[in-house]
């Protein structure tokens, strides 16, 4: 046996994470702690790819309609975003790369592990 060890790393945030973090500078404070919505288009509607912890826990799912999300939430209370994939993947990717001080071996498994 040689030894060798593996880790798997799921980021359950990763989207929303790095929106945040992308934010951090460009929103006031009073935007980003509302909860957040990272959407896409899916055929005529608008369909939530992302949520975060706050929204989760007032009801909202990946897959449910942005219209049914939003009607779980006071007027203005939700910011809702474009989904962005590739520049979620790129940030995969850098972070990965980071990675690499910690162990020989690092891979991106898009869209949301290491």
């Amino acid at each position: 046996m040689t030894g060798r060890r593996a880790a798997a790393i799921w980021l359950c945030q990763w989207s929303i994470d790095v929106r945040r973090r992308r934010d951090r500078t460009a929103q006031d404070a009073a935007q980003s702690t509302l909860p957040l919505l990272l959407v896409h288009q899916d055929h005529q509607r608008q369909v939530v790819a992302a949520c975060c912890r706050r929204s989760r826990s007032a009801g909202v799912q990946p897959g449910m309609p942005v219209a049914q999300a939003r009607a779980l939430f006071d007027a203005g209370r939700l910011r809702v975003e474009p989904h962005e994939p590739n520049r979620d993947a790129a940030a995969l990717r850098t972070l990965a790369v980071w990675a690499h001080r910690l162990s020989p071996l690092v891979s991106p498994d898009p869209p949301d592990g290491l």
